[in-house]
Parts: structure tokens; C-alpha cells; sequence
């Protein structure tokens, strides 16, 4: 496209010209994109947040700390280097936010085992398990008077053996004041 611009015209006029578009509307494309605010990167592992809901990065440090509990615990501990089969069972979203997707806390959990090298996580629907890890998520809201609201949320997953047999449980709880 540009060569034949300049094969039509060849001056430096209209090349300063079409230079000069291209970085006007460059600039004013980044400038749209942030409405004229400044943009500043934080670290991804920060507990930095702006509401009080559960975000993508509340997810993904709960599944972490509450799988490396599980991880330490002295049910694994017995494992030893057998890498027992591990599936993720149900889990259930019991707070009022319908929109946190459980499916993102499954993922980070199995993640987080498959990178212990201490299990090998299975499929569920194939039976072919040592341990089914289950979970949920729950919330409670505090106000006070002056319109001030406190989020608790606990992360919980209990592990089961083949047969049913409840072995532990582990949770994570972290809260959001916002004021």
C-alpha cells in the first residue's frame, strides 16, 4: 500500500504528510484506549484490588495456597514418590456471585498438582482414581453504618479416597474491606 502511494506520489511533502498521519493517529489510538488515563503495570501475584468481589487474581492465589496446603499435609506426605491418581470432583460456588467461574479455580488447582509432580491428575468420569479432590467456595458480607462492607471469602477442598472415605481438608480465607 505504501509503495504504490509513493509511486503516485513521489515528493517529500506527501511523505511527511502520510507520515505525520500515521503517527496522529497512533497517538490518539493509545490515548483512546486508556480515556486519557495514566496506566500503570503491578505485579501479577499482588493482592492489589479496586472492588470487593472476588478477581481473576483472588482466584488463582486461594487455589494456589489451599492446594499447597494439601500438598504439605501428612495425607501426602504418605504418598512418597507413588504419584497416586488424582481427579477434581465437584465443586460449588456458594456465594451470591454467580459470576465466578469455578472452572478457573479447577484449572489453577490441577496446575499447581501437575507442577508438584507429587500426583498425576486423572479424568473423573473414568473412575480410574486413587483421590477425588472436591470443593467450594463461600462468602459472607459485613456493613457497618456509615456503608462500610467487609467480603469474607474461604476457599475449602476435602480429598476422598476411591471409596468414598473422607482423608482432610484444607481452606483458604481471605476478606476485602471496602470503605
Amino acid at each position: 500500500m505504501f509503495n504504490r502511494f509513493f509511486q503516485i506520489c513521489p515528493s517529500p511533502f506527501a511523505t511527511l504528510l502520510l507520515s505525520s498521519l500515521i503517527a496522529t493517529g497512533c497517538g490518539q489510538s493509545s490515548s483512546n484506549l486508556t480515556h486519557g488515563r495514566k496506566v500503570k503495570q503491578i505485579d501479577a501475584e499482588s493482592s492489589t484490588t479496586l472492588d470487593t468481589n472476588f478477581d481473576i487474581g483472588s482466584e488463582r492465589r486461594a487455589a494456589s495456597e489451599v492446594t499447597n496446603r494439601l500438598l504439605a499435609s501428612r495425607v501426602a506426605a504418605k504418598w512418597n514418590s507413588s504419584a497416586p491418581r488424582l481427579a477434581l470432583g465437584q465443586w460449588r460456588n456458594l456465594t451470591s456471585d454467580e459470576r465466578i467461574e469455578i472452572g478457573g479455580i479447577k484449572d489453577r488447582i490441577k496446575e499447581v498438582l501437575v507442577n508438584s509432580g507429587a500426583v498425576r491428575v486423572v479424568n473423573p468420569d473414568f473412575k480410574n482414581f486413587d483421590y477425588i479432590i472436591k470443593g467450594k467456595l463461600r462468602s459472607s458480607t459485613q456493613y457497618d453504618d456509615s456503608g462500610d462492607s467487609l467480603v469474607r471469602y474461604v476457599m475449602t477442598i476435602e480429598l476422598y479416597d476411591k471409596l468414598g472415605e473422607f482423608l482432610g481438608s484444607w481452606s483458604e480465607d481471605f476478606a476485602y474491606l471496602k470503605s
